[in-house]
């Protein structure tokens, strides 16, 4: 179910299993989190509501996976569905259904930049050209699967996490905060990490599940994804929709540039408020312009949410620059 409210978790039948030490759900976290301070809308285990298919429920720590196979089919799921979009313009029509009650029209963030005289800069042009891209949501692929390793001390009250994490410091700051521990509680290892590309610049669900997992065990607890896992929870590069007009002169000037982006997010803001200032900031790169008009839009959709990805927030806006300079120059000589 992409879309829902969660009206029951049961698990009680999956704590009576041999071979179980701990089942939780989002009500065994203290906070959200999210890698933007103003932007913290996301639990370690849906509370509330699910918002996208895949996202997880609840967490089994048990002796051996075969036990924790069991417990997981053990527990029983209550959820109301509600409309569902996969699209930033379905998401965004007048009578959608509000991921976010704080979010209007779904909409996570807009970015609107201006520099110089756009509609000059157009006028003193010899040659105008438009087009639209529709760029795909690109998921990362690095090699080394999704995994940690948390350890809690009962009598020290500690925290010991190792993780594939690229960022030790936020993780550190996350884990304190959605389990509700003071800061010196947490230790975090990080060790050699084979690939990130940006998917792990951000604290993930995963990492917050197996700590949590662990101080209800009482002890060690190591989870590991498959890779259907994280395409299923990803931080990809976001759908992006780009509708770009550039105005040159006949000596190969750039006059003036116009810009609209739409980027389908996901369901939690992640990087977001990040990516969509980005792809307006990083837009002409370093190229001389006239003038520059950039009007951005992030928006909530039931899907996995996205973060950053190689070139964060830039790749697919540089793209249509380039194509478009590529198709321009031949018909400026």
């Amino acid at each position: 179910i992409a879309h829902g409210h969660i009206r029951a978790i049961d698990t009680r039948a999956a704590r009576a299993l041999p071979g179980v030490r701990a089942v939780i759900t989002g009500e065994d976290f203290a906070a959200p989190y999210g890698v933007i301070p103003i932007a913290q809308n996301e639990w370690p285990l849906a509370r509330g509501k699910v918002r996208y298919r895949g996202e997880p429920l609840f967490a089994v720590a048990a002796d051996d996976e075969a036990s924790a196979a069991a417990a997981l089919a053990a527990v029983e799921v209550e959820i109301e569905p509600l409309p569902a979009y996969f699209e930033a313009d379905a998401a965004r029509a007048e009578d959608a259904v509000l991921l976010h009650d704080d979010k209007p029209g779904n909409i996570e963030r807009r970015v609107e930049q201006s520099f110089g005289d756009v509609a000059a800069g157009f006028a003193a042009a010899d040659l105008v050209h438009e087009r639209e891209f529709d760029c795909a949501e690109i998921s990362h692929g690095q090699i080394e699967l999704n995994a940690t390793i948390a350890q809690w001390d009962a009598e020290a009250a500690r925290l010991t996490v190792q993780s594939v994490t690229q960022v030790p410091y936020y993780l550190h700051l996350t884990l304190a905060r959605t389990l509700g521990l003071s800061p010196e509680q947490v230790r975090v290892v990080k060790p050699f990490v084979g690939g990130g590309f940006g998917h792990r610049v951000e604290p993930l669900n995963f990492e917050m599940v197996t700590a949590a997992l662990a101080r209800a065990a009482g002890g060690t607890v190591k989870l590991q994804c498959t890779r259907e896992d994280s395409f299923l929870t990803h931080r990809a590069r976001p759908a992006t929709y780009v509708r770009l007009k550039l105005g040159f002169k006949a000596s190969g000037e750039i006059t003036a540039v116009d810009c609209e982006v739409v980027q389908r997010g996901g369901a939690y803001a992640g990087y977001g408020l990040v990516t969509i200032l980005y792809a307006g900031a990083l837009l002409h790169a370093l190229y001389r312009v006239g003038a520059v008009r950039y009007r951005g839009v992030r928006v909530y959709t039931n899907l996995p949410p996205c973060g950053a990805m190689r070139g964060h927030g830039a790749v697919n806006v540089r793209f249509a620059v380039e194509s478009l300079l590529d198709e321009m120059a031949p018909r400026l000589g």
